[in-house]
């Protein structure tokens, strides 16, 4: 079945790699992100004092707003390159997939399980009603991320062999991030972190990136990418409960995906 693209927008089978798309987006990915990875990591005094105009400094929207910042770097520089590159790139990952049901269950039915378990929030309480709002903050914050690695890179590097695919999108994913793993500590801990996250980050594109394929969901990597997140700011009990009861899920419903599907 012909899947269903966002923007409205189709093109023909890409016959090579448009590499000046791929160029373009990495370039306004980082441009995006990096003077705020910059003043978060270099100056963070003043980063954390900064507030959008009507919130509160200390108030979780402005957290959550500040994070946004950060991670739609990706996100938008897809959707520009989405437009810009339309007629020559084939869409194949969409945010419902070829099935918006199994999407949203993809997503929802673990953030009910945290619900019920009760993931611990930051102040060490553990608020059911802030596992949910926890769900939906990752949403919005990751859909940033996974629309440009996943939504459009991926797509971008589709006449690539799977391994070097990976590879490519594992190394660009990592040095994004730049400030986030060569500015704490010493020079022994940076080198560590780095030797430590350039293969993580390889290997997560490998899993997300197969896993996304069953589905062409982009739901599949943001929920994916959020549950990583999770588990790394939450390391507890109750948040590898509610990640245990999730992988056995999330396994029967990649395995019984089909391309055929209904989207709707």
């Amino acid at each position: 079945m012909k899947p269903k693209f966002m923007l409205g927008t189709t093109g023909p089978t890409q016959s090579k790699v448009n590499w000046i798309a791929i160029g373009t987006f990495y370039f306004l990915a980082c441009a995006l992100s990096w003077p705020f990875f910059w003043w978060r990591d270099i100056h963070p005094d003043s980063w954390w004092a900064w507030q959008f105009p009507f919130t509160n400094r200390n108030s979780p929207l402005t957290f959550i707003l500040k994070n946004a910042i950060l991670m739609w770097g990706p996100g938008v520089a897809a959707l520009v390159c989405l437009q810009v590159f339309r007629k020559n790139h084939w869409r194949t990952i969409t945010l419902w997939g070829t099935s918006a049901w199994r999407s949203l269950m993809f997503y929802f039915v673990p953030i009910l399980l945290a619900v019920l378990v009760g993931v611990p929030m930051p102040d060490g309480s553990v608020n059911r009603l802030g596992a949910v709002a926890l769900g939906f903050v990752t949403l919005l914050t990751i859909l940033g991320e996974e629309l440009g690695w996943r939504g459009f890179l991926q797509d971008a590097l589709r006449q690539v062999s799977p391994w070097k695919r990976y590879i490519l999108i594992g190394v660009l994913w990592e040095f994004w991030h730049f400030t986030n793993r060569t500015t704490h500590g010493s020079f022994a801990r940076i080198v560590l972190f780095l030797v430590l996250f350039y293969p993580l980050g390889i290997i997560l594109s490998a899993l997300i990136g197969e896993a996304t394929e069953r589905g062409k969901s982009l739901l599949i990597a943001v929920t994916l990418h959020a549950w990583f997140d999770i588990a790394v700011t939450f390391p507890n009990a109750r948040t590898f409960i509610a990640l245990g009861l999730s992988i056995p899920f999330w396994f029967f419903m990649l395995v019984t995906w089909r391309a055929s599907d209904s989207t709707s």
